[in-house]
């Protein structure tokens, strides 16, 4: 192969990526010069916020720089979120001395099958029914939400 040739082929590519890098500085140029005004819409630290479209149905709330490092700093981000306690959803030992949550069965009218650990007898447990004063108030899936002898108790099922 002649070695003119490779230095004509590596001349005309030069020249090929040097136009490619002025016109991508062009169309940035002409992006820039031709989005939208900003005025009306900056905030305070300079971030832009653009109304969101009526037709997605997306609600946006913009806040600032400042704002979301000062949320960021008080989340520690490697530490599971805090639980509320629902003083209602305690389980203490009265219900589970008793009885056993074998399972839920989901539907329009969800039941909760619980085993009666005294008499060994499996006791299914309609919403709003009450039975050995036991009352399922809601059933959620992998939840139950019960009282039992005036007491509030949450219980999680799990798999």
């Amino acid at each position: 192969m002649n070695i003119n040739l490779i230095r004509q082929f590596l001349l005309w590519a030069e020249r090929v990526g040097i136009l490619l890098f002025l016109v991508g500085i062009l169309y940035g140029w002409w992006f820039l010069r031709m989005r939208p005004p900003v005025e009306g819409r900056s905030l305070a630290v300079g971030v832009e916020a653009w109304p969101a479209s009526v037709t997605d149905g997306v609600a946006v709330q913009v806040i600032s720089q400042d704002v979301f490092q000062g949320l960021l700093a008080a989340r520690d981000l490697f530490s599971p979120p805090e639980v509320e306690k629902n003083e209602a959803a305690e389980d203490s030992g009265d219900f589970s001395a008793q009885f056993q949550v074998v399972g839920i069965v989901l539907g329009a009218d969800p039941q909760v099958i619980v085993e009666d650990r005294n008499t060994r007898k499996t006791i299914f447990v309609g919403s709003r029914q009450e039975t050995s004063g036991m009352r399922i108030d809601r059933v959620e899936k992998g939840k139950i939400h019960l009282t039992y002898q005036g007491r509030s108790y949450g219980i999680d099922i799990k798999n």
